[in-house]
């Protein structure tokens, strides 16, 4: 799956190894960047812009900012449609082919299988995703699903990575804490805090600066310092009680 965020195009190692075995156009420099990266399940940034042009251009690779919004019944009936789609095909008949072309139709069934699953492992991503259980490691950068706070400079935003706030300079530039008045910095701390609650009402947090790798992003990073799921809490307040 493909991320797009403030000009930025982010992808899974996942996404690229696909292309790599089932695209004949696919571009080896692509490979030869970003296959060696150890993690697969975290997002990589793509800079060269031919590879940015190529994976645009992959419709495979589905579009997250597009999906992020659709609700959870719309994806579940696409994933049925799908896999519906991949039984009818399986069941046509082969009985008036050739040797050569019952080859040739067994080796593009297998690819599109793998095409098939391929996509319905994205929605099940979104999926995941939507109700905060994705283990995938989603960059900090602002979710264009949500309207940023600016001071005409600096833009305060959502990040795609739930329950973080991003901080970034219009002009592309990169940012420091002390670029940020104070004013506006702890309207966008207010801001987060209202939507950690809202994800994890019971859990105990702490906001942690961190600047991101290019640093174009000051991003204040929700740490969880206590998970206090419904049977915790009960437990909490048996043992307080008991005290």
């Amino acid at each position: 799956m493909k991320i797009i965020s403030n000009g930025e195009l982010y992808v899974k190692r996942s996404d690229i190894e696909f292309l790599s075995h089932y695209d004949s156009t696919f571009p080896l420099d692509l490979a030869l960047e970003h296959l060696m990266d150890i993690q697969e399940n975290k997002y990589i940034r793509i800079t060269n812009q031919n590879q940015i042009d190529y994976l645009l251009s992959q419709s495979d690779v589905l579009d997250f900012n597009l999906f992020q919004c659709r609700r959870p019944e719309d994806i579940k009936l696409m994933i049925l449609k799908i896999k519906m789609k991949l039984y009818e095909e399986s069941e046509s008949s082969t009985e008036k082919m050739t040797p050569e072309e019952f080859r040739a139709s067994q080796i593009e069934a297998y690819k599109n299988k793998m095409r098939i699953e391929y996509l319905i492992s994205q929605f099940k991503e979104i999926l995941a995703y939507k109700k905060g259980l994705n283990r995938d490691i989603y960059p900090d950068v602002p979710n264009p699903l949500y309207t940023g706070v600016t001071n005409g400079e600096i833009t305060s935003g959502i990040s795609i990575k739930h329950g973080n706030i991003v901080f970034y300079k219009e002009n592309g530039e990169e940012i420091t804490r002390e670029d940020i008045d104070n004013e506006f910095y702890n309207h966008a701390v207010n801001i987060v805090k209202r939507d950690i609650r809202k994800q994890n009402e019971n859990d105990e947090t702490e906001l942690v600066e961190v600047q991101s790798d290019n640093k174009k992003y000051l991003v204040l990073e929700s740490k969880t310092l206590r998970c206090n799921s419904p049977k915790t809490l009960k437990l909490i307040d048996k043992r307080e009680s008991n005290q």
